[in-house]
């Protein structure tokens, strides 16, 4: 990655693994390591190809949710182990983090990483919670989506990335 300086027009060259762990150590982060659950899923992504991800902060704030998955040419070979309800904890990628692995601490920065990203793909994760009151079902188009019968409510992304509803009134 080219960045320019802003003191000159000099183009220098920096990492996006500098530039993340730099934003990470502004943040004063303390990064929880991942669950023992937690699975490596490899991916490949060849330059123009989507992963077909959606992806929302986890209500925790712990990880990344993916809270809906289009199947991929990308994503195929992961069908099983990454699905809507997975939370990942960590990202290595070849090409924009030389391979090591970052915490996904922030949903800009790991679609950053993502988008970026060529070649292998390995991500950390493990599957989200289903919150208390909220049943997956799957429609006719073989679909995903959470109902909730107490609030009569039905939503075509895990329901994690909501959190508890609050019924006290």
């Amino acid at each position: 990655m080219q960045r320019r300086s802003s003191r000159c027009n000099e183009i220098t060259e920096s990492s996006l693994t500098e530039t993340y762990q730099k934003a990470l150590t502004r943040r004063g982060s303390k990064v929880p390591p991942p669950p023992s659950d937690a699975i490596e899923v490899k991916l490949f992504k060849t330059k123009g190809s989507l992963l077909g991800l959606t992806l929302r902060q986890h209500a925790s704030g712990t990880g990344v949710l993916v809270t809906k998955l289009v199947p991929t040419v990308t994503n195929a070979i992961a069908m099983g182990k990454l699905r809507a309800g997975s939370v990942i904890f960590e990202v290595a990628t070849a090409s924009t983090t030389g391979g090591e692995f970052v915490p996904a601490l922030h949903i800009k920065d790991v679609a950053s990483l993502l988008r970026g990203a060529e070649g292998e793909i390995t991500l950390k994760l493990s599957q989200a919670a289903v919150p208390d009151g909220w049943i997956e079902r799957v429609s006719e188009k073989n679909e995903p989506f959470w109902e909730h019968r107490e609030a009569k409510l039905r939503l075509h992304e895990h329901p994690a990335a909501v959190g508890e509803l609050d019924f006290s009134d």
